[in-house]
């Protein structure tokens, strides 16, 4: 009910705003892929009822409708009102104060930082997912707040008393974000949150003028022996038990041949929550969780889905890099390491483009926005398009 008052609300603000005339203005990417994840969702909807699935399409559906309308709504108000950087500073002070909530309504434990050497381990994992529905949503959420509060740090740049004051207070709620982040020991988002930074200092580095084509190489040679090494080398036991034990292998060994089987390739066994998988929920048989969001992908909405979810994951890619090219600056650079961040966190969770995670819907929103705004300027040949306020 929430998602629909907030749909409202910015909906009638922006009809009085503009004095109920509103004008649909020429066809933009944004526009276009937010109309295609809402073809995609109802079709696949519609699709799912002559399945054996189909008790459980019609609430999947209205849950993937409401979330493109809020990301719609997100983009039209953002680009409508000029308000990227406020919509960046509002959604990191939100987040930023529901983990801080979170963590000391818990008692503020620190069982986290005493068993930290085992988050990448099969045995002795601590894991507080406070009070929200999964622990590794809430793991997702805390590392999109790191991500968000490197762009709304950005907007804090200049060494203005201002400025020095919101740094402040910024670091220390990361201090607390980074404690429920270790506290819900989510292997997954530790990883999506160290890659980005990861990430960004690569694209801070490369980028620099005053760098040769040979030091550049160097450096990307480097960035992917290191990540080899991190993969291969940080989780001290057995690599083969740490999947064995989080269920990742299975997931493709026992999922894949039920979707093969069920000779629904073209277009899926249906849309329905991707829960449902877990304990053999579904009308297929034996299944379990699901905890990629290309394998979810695949298995929902078939090949003619990934196809679709791969044409907008490459659409906004190629923007994000276009942009980057034509008028470079941090922004960009920022929105390049989280779409990379967002793209590895969707091999273990389904979290790319998929309404259950909250992170996911805020990501999404400010990427399509970013796209829209910075596009726009820098057709009308303004510059710092990353820099509109």
């Amino acid at each position: 009910y929430y998602s629909y008052l907030y749909l409202v609300f910015w909906g009638a603000t922006i009809l009085v705003y503009n004095g109920f005339n509103i004008r649909i203005g020429r066809p933009q990417l944004s526009k276009n892929l937010t109309i295609l994840l809402l073809l995609y969702y109802v079709f696949f909807g519609i699709y799912s009822v002559t399945t054996p699935m189909a008790y459980a399409a019609v609430p999947e559906l209205m849950g993937c409708i409401r979330y493109v309308l809020t990301i719609a709504v997100n983009i039209f108000a953002i680009k409508q009102f000029k308000i990227w950087n406020q919509f960046v500073n509002l959604t990191f002070t939100i987040c930023a104060l529901f983990c801080v909530i979170c963590y000391i309504r818990a008692g503020m434990p620190l069982n986290a930082l005493y068993n930290i050497q085992h988050i990448m381990s099969t045995e002795g994992r601590f894991r507080e997912g406070f009070g929200l529905y999964n622990v590794n949503a809430m793991g997702n959420l805390s590392a999109f707040t790191l991500i968000l509060s490197a762009l709304s740090l950005y907007s804090a740049r200049k060494g203005t008393h201002v400025g020095l004051t919101k740094k402040c207070v910024i670091f220390i709620a990361d201090i607390f974000v980074v404690l429920v982040l270790l506290s819900t020991a989510s292997r997954n988002s530790v990883l999506e949150a160290v890659l980005f930074v990861i990430m960004l200092l690569f694209l801070n580095i490369t980028s620099s003028k005053k760098m040769s084509k040979g030091l550049i190489v160097i450096m990307r040679l480097l960035m992917i022996l290191f990540g080899g090494f991190f993969v291969l080398f940080t989780q001290v036991d057995n690599i083969n038990g740490l999947f064995e034990s989080s269920l990742r292998a299975n997931m493709f060994n026992v999922n894949l041949p039920l979707f093969f089987n069920s000779k629904r390739e073209l277009f899926g066994l249906g849309l329905f929550n991707a829960g449902l998988f877990s304990g053999s929920q579904t009308a297929y048989g034996t299944s379990v969780n699901v905890d990629s969001y290309y394998l979810y992908v695949l298995m929902e909405t078939g090949v003619v889905g990934l196809f679709i979810i791969g044409f907008v994951l490459i659409s906004i890619g190629k923007q994000l890099l276009i942009i980057d090219r034509q008028n470079p600056g941090v922004i960009s650079r920022i929105m390049i390491a989280l779409f990379v961040a967002i793209l590895f966190s969707g091999v273990a969770e389904t979290t790319v483009i998929y309404y259950v995670f909250p992170s996911s819907m805020m990501a999404l929103s400010l990427l399509l926005a970013y796209i829209s705004d910075a596009k726009s300027l820098i057709e009308r040949g303004e510059k710092n398009a990353h820099l509109r306020v």
